[in-house]
């Protein structure tokens, strides 16, 4: 997942993650023909998408699920100097 100072470079938003829920490959940009900028990430040829593989709606790859919500315990201590 990355942000719009990445594009054009690996890791970026131009390049995705896998969706195990339904086995699609996500991208968060669809990136321009390899004709165009010569290097990856592109989309080879006629820029048509690989089977399985979708550009998300939003942008984002990841998804706020609000509800997985519970109650969540701490413990911390500090040892006193004798």
């Amino acid at each position: 997942m990355g942000t719009d100072k990445q594009i054009g470079v690996n890791g970026g938003p131009e390049t995705g993650d896998v969706d195990l829920n339904n086995g699609t490959y996500i991208i968060q940009k669809l990136p321009p023909l390899c004709s165009d900028r010569g290097f990856a990430p592109c989309l080879p040829g006629t820029g048509a998408l690989p089977e399985h593989v979708v550009v998300s709606p939003n942008g984002k790859i990841l998804h706020t699920n609000w509800a997985n919500i519970g109650p969540h315990l701490g413990f911390a201590y500090r040892r006193r100097k004798a």
